[in-house]
């Protein structure tokens, strides 16, 4: 599940590749950083968090930044990128927020199609548990969470539910008006 990614990533660029370019691209850290800084505080999306989750993701996609972004991945990286997206989805942000990050560090990394590439990898695992978790992820999830935790994951879960089925009921009947009442439909 995870590694199918990997290895069309691998296919994509190799390693020798990816090391001749980004001993060149070592030096602009800095420069994604300030630009990452500045974006992230004028994002409005940003703004519902709460003072201690923005300091909270903004650090932690800062470190992503610098120890992260510029590693090439294999099997030990992709489950800590992950392991990543489990902290983050245990610690109540949604996949908007993440997404929101994902548009600020794209718009930093502007200039270089190959970090590109390499960010929508990373946030294509990291995404993975807001997405998509198995039975068995969910249970072990739910048994080493609080109960506050397991409450908020079972009402998101009976809300997700609720919307995706009335989405598809719409989709197959072809019922555009319902279809236009559901929120991001368009």
């Amino acid at each position: 599940m995870l590694y199918k990614p990997l290895e069309n990533f691998k296919k994509n660029i190799s390693k020798e590749e990816w090391e001749s370019i980004i001993e060149d691209l070592k030096n602009s850290i800095e420069k994604i950083l300030s630009e990452f800084d500045s974006f992230f505080e004028k994002n409005i999306a940003l703004s519902i968090l709460s003072k201690k989750d923005k300091t909270y993701l903004k650090r932690s996609f800062k470190g992503y930044i610098r120890k992260y972004l510029l590693r090439y991945p294999d099997e030990k990286y992709v489950n800590l990128v992950y392991k990543a997206g489990e902290r983050l989805f245990l610690r109540g942000f949604s996949e908007e927020i993440i997404l929101e990050v994902y548009k600020i560090i794209s718009k930093s990394i502007d200039h270089n199609q190959l970090l590109k590439e390499k960010l929508g990898f990373d946030f294509s695992i990291l995404l993975r548990p807001f997405l998509n978790f198995s039975l068995e992820e969910e249970t072990k999830i739910i048994r080493e969470s609080t109960v506050e935790v397991v409450f908020s994951l079972q009402e998101a879960a009976q809300i997700h539910i609720k919307s995706k089925h009335k989405f598809l009921r719409a989709l197959m009947d072809e019922d555009f008006e319902t279809l236009k009442k559901i929120p991001d439909y368009e």
